[in-house]
């Protein structure tokens, strides 16, 4: 009971953000008569998406092939459609690839104009200073996101020196492999010696 409620939400959700996205039928064209099962490890859930004449059907029974299946915890299933990688690493995925990567493409490019979304209901001037606040926040925190990780990476390289910067490590990697072929030549050497005495 508790799941057929959740597959009944999370369908009428979907389906409500893809009507209000002007391309997305489109992506979901290329999803006709698909089933992709969903299994989210960390709640021991299984949700099958079904597409169907450009909508989305959720359910949490299902017994006959699927597409594709992509298992793993919550939180990399929903970052699968931010990420640049076709699969992330914490999932895993089976089944038709060009279906796996034409369903992250549905969310991933997944377009909203939420202030038009809102001007009937709020007017819009309001509706475009709540969409101005609300990118204005998505780019402060991208931006904080993008600052922490280079800080962090240049402090681990810099201060504690745990790490080698790029450089560095592109240096050993050739006085590595500068000192294999000299040790191949020695040993070539060597080998002539023996052989001539």
């Amino acid at each position: 009971m508790l799941a057929s409620t959740l597959c009944f939400g999370i369908e009428k959700s979907v389906n409500f953000m893809l009507a209000r996205d002007a391309d997305s039928q489109h992506r979901l064209a290329a999803l006709e008569n698909k089933i992709i099962c969903i299994e989210i490890s960390d709640l021991k859930l299984k949700l099958v998406w079904l597409f169907e004449h450009n909508h989305v059907r959720i359910v949490s029974e299902w017994r006959d092939e699927l597409d594709a299946t992509i298992a793993g915890p919550l939180q990399a299933i929903a970052r699968m459609g931010l990420s640049k990688a076709k699969v992330a690493k914490d999932l895993t995925v089976s089944g038709d690839m060009h279906v796996v990567e034409a369903f992250k493409d549905l969310f991933a490019k997944l377009d909203i104009d939420w202030e038009a979304q809102l001007a009937p209901y709020t007017g819009d001037a309001l509706a475009f200073k709540i969409g101005k606040t609300t990118r204005d926040a998505v780019n402060f925190f991208k931006n904080c996101t993008q600052s922490l990780q280079q800080n962090s990476k240049e402090f681990v390289e810099e201060e504690m020196n745990i790490l080698p910067s790029k450089l560095r490590f592109e240096d050993f990697s050739n006085n590595v492999r500068q000192l294999h072929r000299d040790v191949d030549r020695l040993a070539a050497r060597l080998q002539r010696l023996s052989f001539s005495e």
